[in-house]
């Protein structure tokens, strides 16, 4: 590849930032060249781990010798900046752009259980207003509105700014509202109690582990509030023994164990299933800060 900067082009929708199409013996010889210069430039290391974009062939080695090393050492969430880095900037919209079919397909095809779930959840909890982490295009957020008439707020959350002002001008319900933040900023500051927060389709998984307890702690803090994970795992991730998470996947995304970070964080389990999907595991939970009434 030329020495062009991330911003001379656009970026693919499936250009992951952790994500790599090399051969093995060309990923090796990559990662140990990378290692090498992440020691010699420890700023450009530093640099990535905060989230910045490779934008040269020196910073592309050295992002592939700390995937690597962290990946060898299960410290993968050092790099999950990098992922908040995709999502939030041109590549989502993107990629929102390119996927919203199939995303509203998939949701039928293999989630239509969606629906039925979160009306078991408002009814055990009472709770009509729900807010989606990650809500994207807002697609699934506009079929759940269809789908669930007493729902009476629908707020998505998301962490692209240009995302968010094409999602205010496209839903003209009353009912839907549409934020830009990150969860773990937004949700302390602007959230309130009585909400179902929800993700849908891969939102968790691009969270680090200590962040994802930090705000599983602030949503159970607003009780009454519930919780509603539509998330994948990896398929050999097992939840009763693999206590943490870990890295899975082409995009090197973390598979959580969901059931334990909520139980830990003073959830109590209201509803719990799993399904697959051409190799992918889905895992659906839903969950109270408070024994239902």
């Amino acid at each position: 590849m030329d020495e062009k900067t991330a911003s001379d082009s656009p970026a693919s929708p499936g250009d992951f930032p952790l994500q790599t199409h090399d051969s093995r013996p060309r990923r090796l010889a990559k990662a140990a060249a990378g290692y090498v210069l992440s020691v010699l430039r420890p700023d450009i290391a530093r640099k990535l781990e905060a989230g910045s974009a490779p934008r040269n062939r020196i910073e592309r080695l050295v992002l592939a010798g700390l995937v690597a090393r962290y990946r060898s050492s299960g410290s993968m969430d050092r790099l999950m900046p990098q992922h908040s880095r995709y999502w939030e900037g041109e590549s989502a919209v993107l990629f929102h752009a390119v996927t919203e079919a199939r995303c509203r397909d998939e949701f039928h095809r293999v989630h239509g259980f969606v629906p039925d779930m979160l009306g078991r959840l408002t009814e055990a909890t009472g709770l009509r207003s729900i807010c989606e982490i990650g809500c994207g295009s807002g697609v699934v957020l506009a079929e759940l509105g269809s789908a669930l008439p007493q729902l009476h707020e629908l707020i998505g959350l998301d962490l692209s700014a240009e995302q968010t002002a094409i999602n205010r001008s496209r839903h003209r319900d009353p009912r839907f509202a549409f934020a830009h933040g990150d969860a773990c900023q937004w949700i302390p500051r602007h959230a309130r109690p009585g909400t179902i927060f929800m993700t849908y389709g891969g939102v968790f998984e691009y969270f680090a582990e200590s962040a994802m307890r930090a705000l599983l702690q602030d949503i159970a803090s607003l009780a009454p509030a519930a919780l509603m994970l539509i998330e994948p795992i990896a398929l050999d991730h097992d939840l009763e023994r693999d206590a943490h998470s870990r890295p899975y996947g082409d995009e090197l995304s973390l598979s959580h164990n969901y059931p334990r970070l909520l139980a830990q964080s003073g959830f109590t389990l209201l509803e719990r299933r799993e399904c697959t999907d051409g190799g992918l595991r889905w895992l659906a939970m839903t969950a109270t800060s408070a024994p239902p009434p």
